[in-house]
C-alpha cells in the first residue's frame, strides 16, 4: 500500500512542487542579495576566492533551473535537486567536521542567519529522498483528473507548510540555544 502511494501520479506530483518551492524560496533569497551569498558561499572555504564568485552565480542560476524543471516534470529537475542537496549536505559536513558551526548556512537567505548544524545535513538527507522518490516510475500511469491536481496542490501547500515552520523553527533554536 504505501509503495503504491508513494509512486501515485498524484503524490509524486505534490512533492514535484515542493521540492520546486523549496528551490525558487532559495533561488529568491539568494537573487536579493547576491553578493550576500557570495559572501556566505566564501565562508565555507572550499572553493578559491576567484572561483567562489563565479560558483554562487552558477549555483543562482542552477537553483532557478531545477525549480522550474521540477514544475515541469522533468527527470532533469529531479536528478539536479538530489545533486545539488548532496552537494550542500557535503559542504555542511565538511565545516561541521573542521568545527567551523558558526557560519551562516547560506539557506534562509541575508535576513535570516542560520548556523551550520547536523539538522541541516538531516533536513537535505530527507530532501534527497523525496528527490529520489520523484525517479520512481508509476505504480498504475494514469491521467491526473482535476481533483488531483488539486489534492496534489494542497499536499504540496501542506508539506511546504511543515517543511518551512521545521525549518524556521530549528533556526530560532539555533539561534536562542533552546
Amino acid at each position: 500500500m504505501l509503495e503504491t502511494l508513494v509512486t501515485d501520479s498524484g503524490f509524486v506530483l505534490s512533492i514535484r512542487w515542493l521540492l520546486a518551492v523549496v528551490f525558487f524560496v532559495a533561488f529568491f533569497h539568494k537573487l536579493m542579495a547576491p553578493a550576500s551569498f557570495v559572501t556566505t558561499l566564501s565562508a565555507y572555504r572550499l572553493l578559491p576566492d576567484g572561483v567562489a564568485p563565479i560558483a554562487a552565480y552558477a549555483l543562482i542560476v542552477v537553483e532557478l533551473l531545477t525549480a522550474c524543471a521540477l514544475l515541469l516534470n522533468s527527470v532533469f529537475g529531479s536528478i539536479s535537486a538530489v545533486a545539488l542537496l548532496a552537494i550542500y549536505a557535503l559542504a555542511i559536513l565538511v565545516n561541521l567536521l573542521r568545527g567551523r558551526r558558526d557560519i551562516d548556512c547560506g539557506c534562509s537567505g541575508p535576513y535570516v542567519r542560520q548556523t551550520l548544524s547536523a539538522w541541516l545535513i538531516a533536513r537535505n538527507i530527507g530532501l534527497i529522498a523525496v528527490a529520489l522518490l520523484t525517479m520512481l516510475p508509476a505504480s498504475e500511469p494514469r491521467a491526473l483528473v482535476a481533483l488531483d491536481w488539486f489534492t496534489s496542490l494542497a499536499g504540496a501547500a501542506s508539506f511546504g507548510l511543515i517543511y518551512f515552520t521545521v525549518n524556521h523553527l530549528s533556526s530560532v533554536n539555533a539561534r536562542y540555544g533552546r
